[in-house]
């Protein structure tokens, strides 16, 4: 289109669109100069962003918008403020994970009967180059200064829900201190990495999540390799087990979840790997190369657990090594049974796995059998007596909240798991100026109506969490009201070279089983030899309710379900192929 006149020589200004062009809640991507940017119409009103998300570069044309301005990237569902009805941010913020930058905006207005937009130039070096993605760096607030001597904010954490909550802080100006206390080594980490591919102690340096200049610029103390002893809720100090303590206005406990432990005999053993942690990692890569080399790539692998990490672990291993002889070993029937039940597990994980020579077998651990040295495992012997050869064994049967430093502390933990119990807000209970985010917190089921309350264990919930509890925090410290949890639980996994996306919400029983509430429609062909695609709608038996979604190749269904969802919408089992 024509370019109009400009004073400066790196704004530009130009006619990109007619606007009966663009219709209510509809999202255009349209060239700009020399590159694109992203129209959207929320309330009449429209707005330019930058086109692609600021995680992997999705193109956000094919997401989805809601009524209250937020468009979501199709892939992993990241939502980004690009109306005015948003609670939290100004337009192009990022509002959900697992972004973390925002999107560049651009100024709109109207000229004979089109879209106007104005601002920086894209070059065609940028526009050309690949992985570039146009962003907003955060920066903080305008007008705000950091001061030490007023509110003190600590977060017990370091992953990502205590970056979720430190990145919304500064957002919403507060302008406290922030000491952050994580007993990792590094940095907030990327941690879905560690169950995709081989990692190195040289990777160490691409899997934080914010460099230390980040922290620094936005006022924010990290104190790695500390790990908290306790914490005084009526002092309001906490005490770590070097002796330090360390006073504050408020906290937010975020200590994440350790792996849970089969203490079956031999579980020491060398070769025996959880993966939660950057070293967990290494480990496991150098113990596949170890076995590579002794048995000319032909080593046997099992993976106790059959849900995700078991079966991410076990996709990256039978791709990289295609002569490793690999068993998944599980409590049930089918693979990621209790996720998405038997049917789908049958269908759609099973078949794949078997498929690549992948072995299922159902059942339990009671030991694991020593090499001649006595130092390294060499097999398995499950409850029925049955023994399988091991050179290297995951183990990947979900985790416990880290909140052994909280048993004496007089706040309430649930008696079987020891997370701890939050209100609507993520307030711990019982505490005024305490919060609670990521896989130590159980808080209400606000998808029920409220009724119950659980735990989820995703990277994407966890991060959604923390920017809650960053963003209450202080609003109650400016006096503000509270939010409550609005986000729809989302997640992804990749499993033998396929992307899969949920969306919503499940509890147990399982689905499609005789007592359980719910049941599931599959829709598309999840056996299909070379296009596999489907959408497997689960919803309550009763009323025909859609609860939630698991799609593979039918982008964008899960993340449009996620925005009719936010919108308040209730989509009905008979709705779901308008979607």
């Amino acid at each position: 289109m024509a370019l109009l006149s400009s004073s400066t020589s790196s704004i530009v200004e130009e006619k990109v669109l007619k606007e009966s062009d663009l219709g209510e809640l509809q999202l255009k991507e349209v060239p700009f100069s020399g590159g694109k940017v992203l129209l959207s119409k929320v309330n009449g009103r429209v707005s330019a962003t930058s086109h692609a998300c600021t995680h992997v570069g999705a193109p956000l044309v094919k997401g989805a918008l809601t009524k209250s301005g937020l468009v979501i990237c199709p892939w992993h569902a990241a939502a980004f403020c690009v109306g005015s009805g948003s609670k939290h941010g100004g337009c192009g913020d990022i509002e959900d994970a697992p972004g973390w930058d925002n999107l560049k905006t651009y100024e709109v207005s109207t000229a004979d009967g089109w879209i106007v937009v104005k601002g920086e130039a894209i070059s065609a070096e940028e526009a050309n180059q690949k992985g570039w993605l146009p962003t907003r760096p955060a920066r903080l607030p305008k007008g705000l200064t950091v001061n030490k001597d007023g509110e003190t904010v600590v977060v017990v954490g370091g992953g990502a829900a205590a970056l979720g909550a430190v990145s919304t802080l500064r957002d919403a100006a507060f302008a406290g201190r922030i000491i952050v206390l994580s007993s990792e080594k590094l940095l907030p980490i990327n941690r879905i990495r560690l169950s995709k591919g081989p990692i190195a102690e040289k990777d160490f340096t691409g899997l934080p999540l914010r460099k230390q200049a980040w922290f620094d610029e936005f006022g924010v103390e990290v104190r790695l390799g500390t790990t908290v002893e306790s914490v005084d809720f009526a002092k309001s100090t906490v005490t770590t087990t070097s002796g330090t303590v360390i006073p504050y206005t408020k906290i937010l406990l975020a200590p994440g979840a350790t792996p849970r432990v089969l203490a079956v005999p031999n579980h020491t053993l060398g070769g025996i790997h959880p993966i939660r942690s950057a070293d967990d990692a290494v480990a496991l890569t150098t113990s596949l190369a170890a076995a590579v080399a002794a048995k000319d790539g032909a080593f046997d692998l099992i993976v106790v657990g059959t849900s995700f990490i078991g079966g991410e672990i076990t996709s990256y291993v039978s791709k990289a090594y295609p002569k490793a002889r690999i068993a998944l070993v599980g409590l049930e029937d089918q693979p990621l049974e209790t996720a998405f039940g038997a049917e789908v597990g049958r269908r759609v994980f099973r078949a794949a796995y078997e498929a690549k020579g992948v072995k299922f077998i159902k059942g339990s651990l009671s030991a694991y059998k020593a090499d001649a040295s006595g130092a390294k495992v060499a097999g398995v012997t499950l409850a029925d007596g049955t023994e399988l050869p091991a050179d290297v064994v995951v183990t990947a049967v979900g985790v416990v909240p880290a909140t052994s430093f909280l048993r004496t502390s007089g706040i309430a933990l649930h008696p079987r798991d020891g997370s701890v119990l939050a209100d609507e807000h993520f307030r711990v209970k019982g505490v005024s100026n305490a919060y609670v985010a990521g896989d130590a917190a159980r808080f209400p089921d606000v998808w029920l109506g409220g009724s119950g309350d659980l735990r989820i264990e995703h990277w994407d919930v966890a991060i959604n969490q923390g920017r809650l509890a960053g963003r209450n925090i202080a609003r109650e410290v400016a006096g503000q009201e509270l939010l409550k949890f609005e986000a729809v639980p989302f997640f992804w996994t990749g499993q033998l070279d396929k992307s899969f996306r949920f969306s919503g919400h499940l509890t147990s029983p399982f689905p499609g089983t005789a007592t359980s509430p719910i049941d599931v429609v599959v829709k598309g062909e999840p056996e299909h030899a070379t296009a596999p695609h489907f959408s497997a709608w689960y919803h309550e038996k009763a009323s025909g309710k859609v609860l939630a979604v698991l799609t593979l190749n039918e982008d964008p269904k899960a993340v449009k379900f996620a925005a009719r969802v936010r919108d308040g919408d209730v989509i009905s089992i008979g709705q779901v192929d308008e979607l």
